[in-house]
């Protein structure tokens, strides 16, 4: 019921649905619903914009899977709770998450999941400035999503060329990373120019070095 309402975007109604569905598992003992019926107030929590909520839902979600042994759902609940520490901004707590998650799917072998958790940990590495590490997670992250014939995102698309633009300047010109980060707010300010009262449709192959000037 929960899933029909949220495609028609009635998300009070939808979470309705999954709080009378969470009663009746648990007036039933049953457990592993209620775990899943958990994960899915939390995503409608999520797209309400709740997410100390959706976090809540999804910590509870985690505990019953995790009482259960099982590894997949156990996964899913922490790949989600990564999600909500980084729209927030605890970065620490993010990258926990998604370290465990990709722990989880790497014991059951479920590559989707592993990249997931990888995109996770590349993105969160990202806003931390920890590039190196963010190369190699989204190294890893490409390696396996291609393997699997699915595509990385947009935006973590734009942060892995981001993350060669800042690679190549550095090992091309051996600067500093306070120079080089001067030298790309020198090519962001002339990116501004050029591309003022245009849009940012262009923005694909050189407004990365603006992308990482700006971090």
């Amino acid at each position: 019921m929960g899933k029909a309402y949220r495609s028609l975007s009635e998300l009070e109604d939808a979470e309705i649905s999954y709080l009378r569905a969470q009663q009746i598992y648990d007036s039933l003992e049953c457990d592993l619903e209620k775990a899943n019926t958990l994960r899915g107030l939390a995503e409608i929590q999520r797209l309400q914009a709740r997410y100390g909520d959706a976090e809540e839902s999804l910590a509870v979600a985690q505990a019953i899977y995790y009482s259960l042994g099982n590894d997949l759902g156990q996964a899913n609940a922490l790949l989600g709770l990564g999600q909500m520490n980084y729209r927030k901004g605890n970065y620490a707590e993010a990258k926990a998450s998604f370290s465990q998650a990709r722990e989880l799917y790497s014991k059951i072998n479920h590559d989707l999941g592993q990249a997931n958790a990888l995109d996770g940990l590349g993105k969160t590495c990202f806003e931390q400035h920890k590039y190196k590490q963010s190369k190699d997670f989204y190294s890893k992250a490409r390696s396996i999503y291609s393997r699997i014939g699915k595509r990385i995102s947009e935006v973590s698309e734009v942060r892995w060329k981001a993350l060669l633009a800042l690679d190549k300047v550095t090992k091309d010109l051996g600067y500093t990373p306070s120079y080089v980060k001067m030298k790309l707010g020198q090519e962001a300010k002339a990116l501004m120019k050029k591309y003022q009262g245009k849009g940012v449709t262009q923005w694909k192959d050189d407004w990365v070095l603006f992308w990482v000037w700006e971090r």
